[in-house]
């Protein structure tokens, strides 16, 4: 007797996870993550450390030892917040983001912005490849396409959480050992919360990653058709939101983008968290379903 489709795909991602725990990667995609958030923090705090001593210097001050503690607050002044509102377009959400530590927003940026790059690099080949070794042809005898390539998905967003996690815990660790005015409990809150956005605002790349997946047998070319549309994808953003609201039609493109939903993850409403949830994870799948569908109607 067959399982039920959840259980299959339930089954498929179980083993998929397993199988990135057991061959490593999973403990690869872990060090990247921790080593990225690590590095770029201390990058980071290096560079805050260079701008606050230029500062004082310009100023006339006594050098100071202490780290981040002008940056703190250069950071809750009426000019950061002026420049940050030009940016958001909101002054609600300029006030919350100023209440959270520059070390949470600089790991929210970062994030954000290497997260789908990290993704790409892990998870673009793991149809492709099984695909050519022939090991695909194994499995779905036994199994349905749908439900072989939805368990994929699922692992792969899976992975995302303790990854993501992990580089959290790794900037916190830096910020704690780096930074003079640092709130070990406020910002262990900030990271553990702007994390788990980040996982749903990279949700919409797994879905982009397991489609290109899905479109050839060579792990290499799968890979590179993922980082391109990753680039695609921010340049449509880019253009789109430019040209945005000169036209109903023009505004299609931007909303079918991750990045038109970024801002609102920030919110600490979920009035404005779960919609913007919502969407990236309808855009995961609508990202992978074309890989599907050429897929489906070909040859393993």
């Amino acid at each position: 007797m067959q399982p039920s489709p959840v259980k299959s795909i339930w089954i498929h991602a179980v083993h998929e996870v397993r199988d990135a725990f057991r061959s490593r990667r999973a403990v690869f995609l872990l060090l990247i993550y921790l080593a990225g958030s690590v590095a770029a923090s201390s990058f980071f705090i290096n560079g805050m450390k260079k701008v606050e001593d230029r500062l004082l210097e310009t100023l006339k001050l006594a050098e100071s030892d202490s780290v981040g503690t002008v940056t703190q607050t250069l950071w809750e002044t009426g000019f950061i917040r002026h420049m940050l509102n030009d940016t958001v377009k909101n002054e609600a959400l300029t006030d919350h983001i100023v209440s959270q530590s520059p070390i949470s927003i600089f790991y929210w940026w970062l994030s954000c912005t290497f997260a789908p790059l990290v993704m790409m690099l892990v998870s673009t080949a793991r149809i492709a490849e099984e695909r050519a070794i022939g090991s695909a042809r194994f499995v779905l005898y036994r199994t349905s396409l749908s439900s072989w390539v939805a368990g994929k998905f699922v692992a792969q967003a899976a992975l995302l959480l303790p990854s993501l996690l992990l580089s959290a815990l790794g900037a916190w660790l830096v910020g704690y050992f780096r930074l003079s005015f640092f709130n070990p409990a406020a910002t262990a809150m900030q990271l553990l919360i702007i994390s788990l956005k980040v996982v749903v605002y990279t949700f919409s790349y797994v879905g982009l990653a397991i489609g290109v997946s899905q479109l050839t047998r060579s792990a290499n070319l799968a890979t590179v058709l993922g980082f391109t549309g990753v680039i695609a994808l921010s340049i449509t953003a880019a253009v789109s939101n430019h040209f945005r609201g000169t036209g109903a039609l023009l505004n299609i493109p931007y909303w079918l983008t991750p990045q038109a939903y970024r801002l609102d993850l920030l919110w600490p409403e979920p009035a404005h968290v779960l919609p913007a949830a919502i969407m990236l994870v309808l855009l995961g799948v609508l990202y992978l379903l074309p890989g599907y569908y050429i897929l489906n109607r070909r040859d393993l």
